[in-house]
């Protein structure tokens, strides 16, 4: 997916170092942030099959977190993964969006 992005000729920000002109720190994510983040790499992860280039498409908001967990786990089952062998590591996990990552990857079935 990044290279995509690069051979696109984007540009990445880590938008967690944004700052102001007196070097005040602009935005800062949250718990959401890493559920639904992690949830977004969960469905991407699905929908690569074996050998494919295909991508997880447009995301579309859920009703709540249980619908969002629930389809989640689905797709990984139905790519084929199972999902207790699924593995992620989460960089700041004890953080404000770490937290919520790890929160999602718990709720969806990956074993610590």
């Amino acid at each position: 997916m990044l290279s995509r992005f690069a051979r696109g000729g984007g540009t990445l920000y880590d938008l967690e170092f944004l700052a102001d002109d007196h070097g005040r720190r602009v935005a800062a994510f949250g718990f959401h942030a890493g559920f639904a983040g992690a949830a977004a790499g969960l469905l991407a992860f699905a929908a690569r099959k074996e050998g494919s280039n295909e991508t997880v498409g447009p995301l579309e908001p859920y009703p709540n977190e249980a619908g969002m967990v629930k389809d989640v786990k689905d797709k990984v089952s139905a790519s084929g993964k199972n999902i207790g062998e699924v593995k992620a590591l989460v960089m700041g996990a004890l953080g404000r969006c770490g937290r919520g990552a790890v929160d999602l990857f718990r709720k969806v079935g990956l074993t610590e």
